[in-house]
């Protein structure tokens, strides 16, 4: 049986490592198959198959195949924050604003430094007319955020919000 912690250790390192490459299909099939035999015999390991496969599924389109593995993620290991921040994201893309914007409120109380938290937080306020709010997480957000080519577009917005001068971190 190869139940022991390294071995699902490894198994679960191959999974990710085939995630990250053009290879999702396989990717998936070796979450499953993790997921499929003995439990693993740490939560944790549990709930990181269930983020990849709830990742790769979400990425060939079945929102609601990612939310599930997302939500039993969360059940393994509440504390797994790109777990919660991905379900976060599907409510959000489904237009379930007032659960996304909970969902990030409770992403935020657990681990303020969350800065996308912050910024996707900041845009649902700012639709909802909570400018105050807004503005602090848009705030937030651009302290820090690192100042990667990735969030371009992001800190733009969050600083044409906050008006000019707010593109950086405060001194």
């Amino acid at each position: 049986m190869d139940d022991h912690p390294e071995q699902t250790s490894a198994r679960l390192a191959v999974a990710d490592a085939l995630a990250k490459s053009p290879r999702w299909r396989s990717a998936e099939a070796h979450y499953r198959r993790l997921l499929a035999g003995p439990p693993p015999p740490h939560a944790l390991l549990a709930a990181k198959a269930h983020l990849g496969l709830g990742f790769l599924v979400e990425r060939a389109g079945d929102a609601g195949a990612a939310f599930a593995s997302y939500q039993e993620a969360i059940r393994l290991d509440p504390g797994l924050m790109d777990a919660r921040f991905n379900a976060a994201n599907l409510l959000l893309r489904g237009g379930r604003s007032a659960e996304a914007t909970a969902a990030y409120e409770r992403i935020l109380k657990d681990d303020p430094r969350f800065f996308l938290a912050r910024f996707n937080l900041g845009r649902l306020y700012e639709q909802a007319g909570r400018s105050d709010d807004a503005r602090a997480q848009y705030r937030a957000f651009l302290d820090l955020a690192p100042p990667s080519p990735a969030y371009a577009a992001a800190r733009a917005h969050a600083a044409a919000t906050l008006g000019a001068g707010a593109e950086g971190p405060r001194p």
